[in-house]
């Protein structure tokens, strides 16, 4: 994994982990999203402006979920969360893998947008974490 990044840093993955923290009685699936809060940011090169960050950290999940022994079902939600983060667009309950009639795709669908939302949380910070955090990305990039 590459955390050596200004931003996209463990104190990125540990801002987001708190957050869900502190919401955890709103998501469906904590255990998912930390899952792919973990994972969102595991391949990065912040040159390359593609997805294909999204997608080499989605394919590590995958792996070591699997593993890990984590079902497919819950894995194929991961990924798919964790694809999310490049667009920032929330995923259907079908692309989450799960049917729009199940009782589970109002909460795969919601805790998708919670996640982006979080990711993107840094936009509404403070003005001295914003500015921090925006000092980072133009190292980055």
């Amino acid at each position: 994994m590459h955390f050596f990044w200004p931003y996209h840093s463990l104190s990125h993955v540990d801002s987001l982990v708190s957050l869900l923290a502190a919401h955890r009685a709103k998501f469906s699936d904590p255990k998912a999203v930390e899952a792919a809060i973990w994972f969102h940011n595991a391949i990065y090169n912040s040159r390359d402006k593609s997805p294909a960050n999204e997608a080499a950290s989605a394919e590590l999940a995958v792996k070591h979920l699997r593993d890990t022994g984590v079902d497919e079902a819950r894995i194929e939600r991961i990924r798919v969360m964790i694809l999310a983060t490049a667009t920032h667009i929330v995923p259907t309950a079908e692309e989450l893998g799960v049917t729009s009639t199940s009782d589970d795709a109002e909460g795969a669908v919601r805790d998708a947008a919670m996640l982006l939302d979080i990711d993107l949380s840094i936009l509404g910070a403070e003005e001295a974490e914003f500015n921090k955090y925006e000092r980072g990305a133009r190292k980055e990039y």
